[in-house]
């Protein structure tokens, strides 16, 4: 999603090629991993500068929660992309990314569950908790109690879209 002059996009491109190598220095998560996270949100309709801030945030959680930087961004790229609050009166996008990668971190410590089933869960529930007016932070509680109660997962996030779709049928 680089747009602009042909120089714009060059220097555009040096930037994220810059923030990609410094993150993977930094983590020691690799740089086509990093890239790959980066594409995640930008294929889905993140401009670039949100693109690189979900993947930074991505990786950064997959480094603390011990799981895989492409696969986090992917699931949280397209939950996000669902989940985000788009209003005018809104704060921006990358804050809502930043505190929804925060949370996540901040859940895991008193919840038992890894990334990857957060992952799953997220993927399978998000649409459903758009539909139901859910907001990201509460979607993630919930997911975090359920992956305590031990319905992790694609189960725990198809458990949960089914009862909220009940719920919302009554």
């Amino acid at each position: 999603n680089l747009q602009g002059t042909s120089t714009q996009i060059d220097d555009d491109l040096k930037i994220l090629s810059k923030s990609i190598q410094k993150l993977s220095l930094d983590t020691g998560v690799g740089f086509d991993k990093i890239a790959e996270a980066t594409k995640s949100f930008a294929t889905i309709g993140f401009s670039a500068k949100e693109s690189l801030e979900g993947a930074v945030g991505a990786t950064k959680l997959s480094v603390v929660l011990f799981g895989d930087a492409s696969e986090t961004a992917n699931a949280f790229a397209r939950s996000l992309k669902i989940l985000l609050d788009t209003s005018k009166e809104a704060i921006p996008i990358q804050e809502q990314m930043a505190r929804a990668f925060q949370l996540t971190s901040e859940l895991e410590k008193s919840n038992q569950f890894n990334i990857d089933e957060v992952n799953e869960s997220l993927i399978r529930f998000a649409p459903t908790a758009k539909a139901a007016g859910i907001s990201m932070e509460n979607t993630l509680r919930l997911l975090a109690a359920l992956g305590t109660a031990g319905l992790t997962g694609a189960r725990g996030g198809t458990l949960l879209s089914s009862t909220v779709g009940k719920l919302r049928e009554n």
